[in-house]
């Protein structure tokens, strides 16, 4: 055609693939879950844009079970009291003798009940966790809605939990019997499972938080965080240490205090 005023040029359609779109979405629910681990940063803001969570909830669920019905039968709850009265001369004040072996019965009946409220008491605990996340963002200026919020924190829970889990009861199941203080220290990711027995209490409970799946969780949450809040990483890792720190420091506190 020509160049002259009044000549009409076709536009030009360019050869090739289109190129994708900004937010596309890659995968549902499943692929999310592998999406986790592989490529959070992807998957996160793929959860802002359309947050999923029944799936991710259901296998948390599931991995729950398997782990309570595979370590609590191996529990000796005798032996737990008695390390709990070695080491805190307060218990065996308020615990006779003549009592161990009733109350260790009673504790092991417990425990077997508690294993069938983890469909309701997984998802209240994550809805709560999500919720101290959700009012942190909107301390620090966040526009997020409560439900990315939850999904976001849901699928980077999920990693390091079904990992260290998975691991936990590994090593559990080659174990005859063993007292519950000795979970915390069976799989050697912490810091605390490399120190004296008899270091004070407070400080063996910060030192257990020191984990390697604690590490990767804390990362996974501030990744998780900044895509669903719309927030800076640096805003965000901030508020997973605050969390997370307040949370250390009352757990060691109580350690020392009970």
């Amino acid at each position: 055609m020509s160049d002259q005023p009044g000549s009409f040029v076709p536009p030009v359609t360019p050869s090739g693939p289109e190129p994708a779109k900004t937010g596309e979405l890659s995968g549902g629910a499943a692929a999310r879950l592998v999406g986790a681990f592989i490529s959070p940063g992807r998957t996160f803001a793929e959860l802002a844009i359309s947050p999923t969570f029944v799936l991710a909830l259901l296998v948390m669920i599931v991995l729950a079970f398997v782990g309570h019905f595979v370590i609590t039968p191996r529990i000796d709850f005798e032996a737990t009291l008695r390390t709990e009265i070695a080491d805190n001369p307060q218990v065996a004040e308020r615990l006779p003798e003549d009592r161990i072996a009733e109350t260790a019965a009673t504790q092991a009946n417990a425990a077997k009940i508690w294993g069938y409220t983890i469909p309701v008491t997984v998802p209240v605990m994550m809805l709560v966790i999500a919720g101290v996340y959700f009012l942190g963002l909107k301390v620090v200026g966040s526009t997020a809605e409560f439900r990315p919020v939850f999904s976001g924190v849901l699928h980077a829970t999920l990693p390091p939990s079904a990992i260290s889990g998975v691991l936990l009861s590994v090593v559990a199941s080659r174990r005859g019997s063993f007292a519950a203080q000795e979970l915390e220290s069976m799989v050697k990711s912490n810091v605390g499972a490399f120190l004296d027995p008899e270091t004070p209490e407070f400080f063996m409970t910060l030192a257990r938080s020191i984990d390697v799946f604690n590490v990767w969780l804390w990362i996974l949450l501030a990744l998780a965080l900044a895509a669903v809040g719309k927030v800076s990483r640096g805003t965000a890792a901030g508020l997973v240490a605050v969390v997370w720190g307040l949370w250390v420091i009352g757990k060691a506190a109580l350690a020392v205090a009970f």
